[in-house]
């Protein structure tokens, strides 16, 4: 096969030099050089002569316009040559750009030309042909060679395109200036009058690029393996030693056991090398619980990337190193994803194709050259997680318990953070009972059913979340069609599987999940760090939220120890207790911190005593009494009839503060000190002091001055709690910084 390479160039002196370079060091070698030097200065002449031999030649062709300079090239050698790689002075190609545009020619029977994949120094795309509108029954034909990475387009340009001289010598050299005003239109003419033309995605050419790219991966990057298990620890020993025996060792493993009950630790304690650590949560908090304590494990820990799976995940030796190889083809990368396949190689876990689109075509395949489909989302068998991503995103929501938390997550991270890809070289097994896919009607096991239920109520809540609520309706008709289909089928444990069905609609309706947890998702510690309750100080609360990105649960108005843990009319609102006559105050307040301990664990709460003592609720039956704050919530729902039950069943009494004696208001504080160290570790509370008060304005003084004894007896029943102490002189914005680093430390 005859090849030449035609260069045009014009006053590029050190283009075209980079240009040579980059043609002799093809790894296809059969090829000549011709430089048509439009300019003809003597420079370019100079600079290409230490690279001129019998197969690089270099011609004068000075001619009136950019029209003639291609004619003339173009005249010159197409008779002598089968095909030909016309250039601009100002690519780079890549090593194996002419490679494989010759590789090309053989995967289709008539082509007219194949064009280079273009694209800019900092690798985005450049000078994107146009598909091809040729169809066949109205289906289109573009994709028709993908499997060898070619899209057929429409027309091309003479910046790095490779043509067959065949398709010349049929249709005729350029013949006027004023109908071909581009090259593209010529090219376009020969696929009409020739055969079709490809795009070859394995064929890169940079353009304006002088120096040779940088990685985009640093150096050495910082990798967590973490696998998650519960009660499976034959399993997980395997699933140990593929991770130890991979061919890119250079990462650690951290086991996070839910609380196994079968000797786990010990029974994997001689497997784990001097890099492997294992954690235990404490409790089964489920795969989404564990996940998401494994990912704050490793990125409170400083890891980069975390590969992440269950224990009944198999590597292949390979399939880190393939993921870890595939990281310099994306700049903004959410996570990478091996292929999953089942113990008899049948397809697991296949995750759902990108629908990214720029031009109304699906663009799932524009990593395709490197062996990579872009995703939409994903299960959590054998990710590789980019740390920025948890940064920006936040971890998984560890109140799913299984199911529906892997798709939410990385749905969450690829629409806030960046694209993500499966890596089809990258290989693990993974060792599942069955290699169907879940459904709830065909399931066999009794033990399993049970769990379809988080299946579908997390399913619900991600159709919600991120498609809308047409496609939760289409979703919930989806399910009782099921049911339907389940009570008149044979199936087992029919019951049952209906039961499910319907309790987890139901209960996706009332809300009965983690509301605020998933609120707060994008949060990097959900639940477990930077959340802070306020009580008081809603300008600091604001400011906060603002400016450092806390979560700020709790920055209503005018709220008050006695609102937040003596408030029976909003656990009657929200709890409905109907026969109020029958449940004591210690009882329902025994309810109410049962519910709301597993949300407010490990969080911060804030607390500004200066306004909490106004107005005090007296309510009495019988011998019976307790006090509340009267605040303008309590006052709303009063007028608004919201505590008729309450009302009914209790006589009650606005009262003055001052009508109380100091001790009386601080028997109340300290109840609320008891109260508030039932549900808060004592190191999440900050008590807020005043200091440098201004006596000018003696009710203040005054205020705080009884706020800082009340803080000093609070720190006394909570020995480990923190103290932030205002100064008047203090800007909010400096508070903030105080209450940070506090809260840092």
């Amino acid at each position: 096969m005859r090849i030449c390479a035609v260069i045009i160039t014009y006053n590029r002196t050190n283009c075209i030099e980079n240009l040579l370079k980059a043609l002799i060091g093809q790894t296809y070698k059969t090829f000549d050089i011709f430089i048509f030097d439009v300019a003809c200065d003597g420079d370019t002449e100079l600079k290409a002569k230490k690279y001129l031999n019998h197969s690089t030649k270099y011609i004068k062709a000075k001619k009136d316009n950019v029209f003639e300079s291609y004619l003339y090239a173009l005249e010159s050698v197409y008779e002598k040559y089968d095909w030909i790689w016309m250039l601009h002075d100002d690519v780079v190609p890549d090593k194996n750009a002419l490679h494989e545009l010759v590789s090309a020619i053989s995967k289709v029977k008539k082509a007219s030309f194949f064009t280079s994949a273009l694209v800019t120094s900092d690798n985005k795309p450049s000078y994107t042909p146009a598909l091809s509108p040729y169809s066949i029954e109205d289906v289109g034909t573009w994709g028709e060679k993908l499997e060898y990475s070619l899209v057929r387009i429409s027309k091309a340009s003479f910046i790095s395109t490779f043509i067959n001289t065949d398709a010349i010598k049929m249709c005729g050299l350029p013949t006027s200036k004023l109908f071909y005003k581009e090259n593209s239109d010529y090219l376009s003419n020969l696929i009409g009058q020739y055969g079709a033309a490809y795009l070859v995605g394995k064929s890169k050419v940079i353009l304006k690029k002088i120096e040779p790219m940088k990685s985009i991966v640093p150096q050495k990057i910082k990798i967590c393996a973490i696998v998650v298990t519960y009660n499976r620890k034959e399993m997980l020993v395997e699933c140990i030693k593929a991770l130890q025996t991979q061919k890119y060792n250079s990462f650690d493993i951290l086991i996070v056991d839910n609380a196994s009950t079968d000797g786990t630790k010990e029974y994997i304690a001689d497997y784990l090398k001097e890099n492997n650590y294992y954690i235990n949560t404490g409790a089964n908090f489920g795969g989404s619980g564990g996940f998401y304590y494994g990912m704050k494990y490793a990125y409170e820990h400083g890891y980069d990337w975390l590969w992440i799976m269950d224990d009944d995940v198999i590597p292949t030796p390979a399939a880190l190193g393939e993921l870890v190889s595939h990281l310099k083809y994306v700049k903004t990368l959410s996570f990478l994803a091996s292929a999953v396949y089942s113990k008899d190689n049948k397809a697991l876990n296949t995750p759902e194709i990108s629908r990214y689109s720029t031009n109304g075509y699906l663009f799932w395949y524009d990593k395709l050259e490197y062996g990579m489909v872009s995703l939409a989302h994903a299960t959590f068998v054998s990710l590789l997680i980019n740390r920025k991503a948890i940064e920006k995103c936040g971890l998984p929501c560890k109140d799913y318990f299984i199911w529906g938390d892997d798709t939410e997550y990385t749905m969450r991270i690829i629409g806030r953070f960046g694209a993500a890809y499966m890596v089809g070289s990258s290989k693990v097994y993974h060792l599942r009972g069955s290699s169907s896919a879940l459904n709830i009607k065909t399931e066999k096991s009794e033990k399993r059913i049970l769990m379809y239920y988080n299946l579908i109520r997390n399913t619900l809540l991600n159709a919600r979340t991120y498609s809308g609520q047409k496609a939760c309706k289409d979703w919930i008709r989806r399910y009782r069609k099921d049911c339907i289909a389940i009570a008149l089928s044979k199936l087992p444990y029919r019951k049952l599987k209906i039961k499910t069905i319907l309790s987890a609609i139901n209960d996706f309706k009332k809300g009965k999940y983690a509301a605020e947890a998933f609120k707060n998702r994008y949060q990097i510690y959900g639940q477990e760090k930077a959340v802070l309750n306020f009580i008081g100080l809603d300008e600091i609360a604001e400011l906060i939220k603002s400016q450092f990105g806390y979560t700020v649960v709790l920055t209503k108005s005018k709220v008050s120890i006695f609102t937040m843990f003596e408030r029976v009319p909003a656990y009657i609102k929200e709890y409905n207790y109907k026969d109020i006559s029958a449940v004591t105050q210690s009882e329902i307040k025994k309810d109410f911190f049962e519910i709301i301990k597993p949300i407010v664990k490990n969080q911060f709460i804030v607390i500004d005593l200066r306004n909490s003592c106004n107005a005090i609720v007296k309510f009495t039956r019988g011998n019976k009494s307790f006090n509340m704050n009267y605040t303008s919530e309590f006052a709303n729902d009063l007028n608004n009839g919201k505590l008729e039950i309450l009302c009914k069943n209790y006589d009650y009494n606005i009262m003055d503060t001052n009508d109380y004696s100091e001790k009386y208001v601080a028997d109340i504080v300290e109840r609320f000190a008891i109260n508030i160290s039932q549900i808060y570790n004592q190191n999440k509370i900050v008590f807020i002091k005043y200091d440098n008060i201004n006596k000018n304005d003696m009710r203040l003084y005054n205020s705080s001055i009884y706020t800082n004894k009340l803080v000093d007896m609070l720190c006394e029943k909570l020995p480990l709690s923190k103290i932030l102490v205002i100064n008047s002189n203090d800007t909010n914005e400096s508070t903030c910084t105080k209450l940070k680093e506090l809260l840092s430390n």
